[in-house]
């Protein structure tokens, strides 16, 4: 009686691997081997089913290009670093996965291992995030009070408004970017001003109100607050 062939470790590792895993023929491109994973990442009832597609099928018309390229690359060279790639599910659905590839032998033959993983959650947090950031700075730019940003440890002005700009002389928020703000405190009000701002950063409250001078030297009364607290 013929003995079975010993199941291929290496085959039940891929099987049962918690990400997403496929293997490409090095000539057609097309699906060689699937994982579960993979399978449910992509909408797919079973592994079987994506055997022979071609992946390129999967992605939206406008990325096919550099995808294809992409792909390409990683037929030809290990890609460890990852790529996110748009791609739609076989219920229509659109998702982002993130995608490595390392060139392996497949029966014999030259193939292409695709690590795959669904980043979808991810991306949509840092799209979140991006306009949320982009509504502050909208906000800050467009306050009708001067406000500036300083770096705490060089104590100087990281990101200003155009009202700020305007206050002290200068055309754009852009030409106040790497002063020290004390420079414009007239030089018998600096030390004061520096204790002031140095006790609003260690969270007590004080509003000093002393005169700066403005680009062309001239001196204007101007209130100062402060608040260490929040991103933008």
């Amino acid at each position: 009686m013929d003995r079975e062939p010993a199941p291929d470790p290496s085959r039940r590792l891929f099987e049962t691997e918690v990400g997403g895993a496929v293997v490409l023929d090095a000539t057609t491109g097309s699906i060689l081997l699937a994982n579960k994973a993979a399978a449910a990442i992509l909408s797919f009832a079973s592994p079987a089913e994506m055997v022979g597609l071609n992946p390129l099928d999967y992605v939206p018309n406008e990325d096919r290009n550099p995808v294809s390229l992409l792909l390409a690359q990683g037929l030809e060279a290990d890609r460890p670093t990852p790529a996110e790639i748009r791609v739609r599910t076989r219920d229509e659905r659109t998702i982002w996965v993130s995608v490595t590839s390392s060139l392996i032998e497949h029966e014999g033959k030259k193939a292409a291992l695709l690590a795959i993983r669904e980043i979808t959650s991810e991306k949509a947090k840092d799209s979140a995030l991006r306009e949320a950031e982009h509504q502050y700075q909208r906000l800050f730019d467009g306050m009708l009070d001067g406000a500036v940003v300083l770096d705490v440890s060089t104590f100087e002005i990281v990101l200003a408004n155009k009202a700020a700009a305007e206050i002290v002389g200068f055309d754009s928020p852009s030409e106040v970017i790497g002063m020290n703000p004390l420079s414009l405190i007239p030089e018998e009000d600096r030390d004061e001003v520096a204790r002031m701002i140095a006790l609003n950063l260690e969270g007590e409250t004080a509003e000093p109100r002393r005169d700066q001078v403005d680009r062309q030297g001239q001196k204007r009364g101007v209130g100062f607050s402060h608040s260490h607290k929040g991103r933008l």
